[in-house]
């Protein structure tokens, strides 16, 4: 299955990639939902990720920028 991790380029840009996982639960519909928004642009994934009620289902790097967007 197919995870997303976000990241800073050497550059200091902030990229979403995506990685394979070995579990069989892949991605929930709330992380679904923000790649689908990081797709559109990080502004928006960023919007997004600050909305969400909980972080508790994202990995520890992009809960990190979820602590960050929403403060």
């Amino acid at each position: 299955m197919t995870r997303t991790e976000l990241g800073v380029l050497p550059s200091g840009h902030l990229q979403l990639f995506s990685t394979e996982e070995n579990s069989d639960t892949g991605q929930k519909n709330g992380q679904a939902a923000i790649t689908s928004e990081f797709a559109r642009g990080i502004t928006e994934g960023l919007i997004a990720l600050a909305a969400k009620e909980s972080g508790a289902d994202l990995s520890p790097a992009t809960r990190y920028f979820y602590r960050d967007a929403g403060s």
